[in-house]
């Protein structure tokens, strides 16, 4: 047997000891060649996604458009920290936050729901405050790398009141004027659903 193949093993055997109501959900990839764990029914949005894989030995967690690697550690704290993690989304303890320039996603993460006020309110401080000096090097950052971001790395923190909070990317396109970004908090059951506009 592969590697890949014992990995999916061991995987499984951790849900089924940890969380057995999800094993229904475990299939084969048979296109891909991975162990795909999708709870997206457990949803009572129209549309919702959330699957974990165990694609290239490690885990892989797609919520949406957010997604989060669990690959640091020894195999049984990545096992650990990723079910604790979809536990976290299911119950509604953790939301995700997607940033958009226009239409354009440009960067995702996910946070404790308690941090949400937080976040909220560093957003809307940011909004009210000249951007010029904070984001001026991320300006230049930005423009050379047009890359699109799918993760919180590919945005910036910032240390306020209470510790770091989520910032953008100054939302910059070769000089032209800048579209406006807005930033869309979510949770798995519609809990928190708020969508901020930063002109």
């Amino acid at each position: 047997m592969d590697d890949q193949a014992e990995y999916d093993r061991r995987f499984a055997r951790r849900v089924e000891r940890d969380s057995p109501e999800w094993s229904a959900f475990l299939r084969p990839s048979a296109d891909h060649g991975f162990l795909s764990l999708d709870l997206s029914r457990l949803s009572n949005q129209p549309g919702a996604f959330l699957e974990v894989r165990t694609e290239e030995l490690r885990l892989s967690v797609f919520l949406a458009t957010h997604h989060a690697h669990f690959d640091t550690g020894d195999e049984e704290q990545q096992f650990r920290e990723c079910i604790q993690f979809v536990r976290n989304l299911l119950q509604e303890r953790v939301v995700t936050l997607q940033v958009y320039q226009g239409e354009r996603l440009v960067a995702t993460d996910a946070c404790a729901c308690d941090e949400v006020p937080r976040i909220v309110e560093a957003l809307r401080r940011e909004r009210a405050r000249s951007q010029r000096t904070r984001w001026q090097r991320f300006t230049e950052w930005f423009t050379l790398s047009p890359k699109p971001a799918t993760r919180s790395s590919e945005a910036a923190e910032i240390d306020g009141p209470g510790g770091a909070a989520f910032c953008l990317p100054p939302g910059r396109d070769q000089g032209t004027p800048a579209a406006p970004c807005r930033v869309v908090i979510s949770s798995w059951h519609g809990k928190f659903n708020e969508e901020i506009l930063l002109d």
